[in-house]
């Protein structure tokens, strides 16, 4: 079956600016200049926006050392190309064109992380990338943009991947809001393995009792996941995974 991209409705070009920032503007009902709210009572607080200290410090690094940014989310086009959730923007803004996922993603992407080997892996709320079915998690092609088909999550994730961190050996801490991964029980949060494996030894028990919207692995191998919340055995995960980093530093 050949799939195509299509337009989401009631996004028309407007005039007075550009064709992308047009059909922003439009889908939030805003029809002609006069619409427009300049004032600064009509911004958000920006403490209102989640992770948006971080986000800051990672564009203002990006800019500084002339790199290229990755941009996910639920868009269908940037700067008028066509790019399904995923994009890559040179250090001047302008889209990298070398970098395209074609038909990519049939829902939004929620987090991207790079792999130490220099692929791009995805979570979001999604079933298929293109052809391909890999729900809610996969890997591209660092140069490409392209799905990386060496990455074989299984049946995926149940549910919404909200977050990730990737750990120095490649392998994926997701959180989320989800109740399986890979076929077994695994709560809000979970590892993959590099090749998209669940890894089995990364057992949360009951897991946590809520959506994970953050986390991240910290330079102790602790996992750290916002909202906090109780898991039950913690004391006792986090000692495996220890005594895992300890064993692969020092087979002795």
């Amino acid at each position: 079956m050949t799939k195509r991209i299509v337009r989401r409705e009631g996004q028309q070009p407007l005039s007075f600016t550009s064709p992308l920032l047009a059909r922003i503007l439009s889908s939030r009902g805003v029809l002609n200049a006069d619409d427009l709210d300049h004032s600064l009572k009509g911004l958000l607080a920006p403490d209102s926006f989640l992770g948006i200290g971080e986000a800051a410090t990672i564009l203002a690094d990006a800019l500084e050392s002339d790199s290229s940014i990755l941009i996910v989310g639920d868009f269908d086009e940037v700067d008028g190309e066509l790019r399904n959730s995923v994009a890559r923007l040179n250090s001047d803004g302008t889209v990298d064109m070398a970098f395209d996922i074609g038909d990519g993603t049939d829902g939004p992407i929620y987090a991207v992380d790079r792999m130490p080997d220099g692929r791009v892996v995805i979570g979001g709320d999604f079933l298929f990338v293109g052809e391909t079915f890999s729900p809610s998690i996969a890997v591209l092609n660092g140069s490409t943009g392209k799905l990386d088909p060496n990455f074989s999550p299984g049946n995926g994730v149940d549910g919404e991947v909200l977050t990730l961190d990737v750990d120095w050996d490649g392998s994926i801490m997701i959180g989320g809001n989800f109740t399986e991964v890979g076929g077994l029980p695994r709560n809000n949060i979970a590892r993959l393995k590099v090749d998209g494996e669940l890894d089995e030894f990364f057992n949360p028990g009951e897991g946590v009792n809520g959506p994970v919207h953050s986390l991240f692995i910290d330079k102790t191998v602790n996992v750290v996941a916002d909202p906090t919340f109780d898991v039950a055995g913690a004391d006792e995960i986090f000692q495996e995974k220890l005594n895992e980093i300890l064993d692969l530093a020092d087979p002795d």
